[in-house]
């Protein structure tokens, strides 16, 4: 599992714990742009296929906080969402 030293964006404190990230759907089609804008805003927001997304998990705070709707599809740990942002349908052209 990796390791990498994160901040939070709100205490500014860091961390030596392993990401966690999430693969989520919004679930509001009509919220989608304003989840994606202030995700963006904080932290990096990887894309894939299917308007899915994936995030740390730490960043599901910030749509609980602005009442956006999401579904989460998946979690795995930074190792696995690295692996499959190198081996995504747009690396290959």
């Amino acid at each position: 599992m990796a390791f990498i030293g994160c901040i939070d964006y709100r205490t500014k404190a860091c961390s030596n714990e392993p990401v966690q990230m999430v693969k989520i759907k919004f679930t509001d089609p009509a919220q989608e742009a304003d989840g994606f804008l202030a995700l963006s805003k904080r932290l990096n927001v990887i894309c894939f296929p299917d308007q899915t997304y994936e995030i740390a998990k730490s960043g599901l705070s910030v749509l609980n906080e602005l009442g956006i709707r999401y579904q989460v599809i998946a979690e795995e740990g930074f190792d696995g969402a690295y692996h499959a942002l190198r081996n995504s349908p747009a690396s290959k052209i």
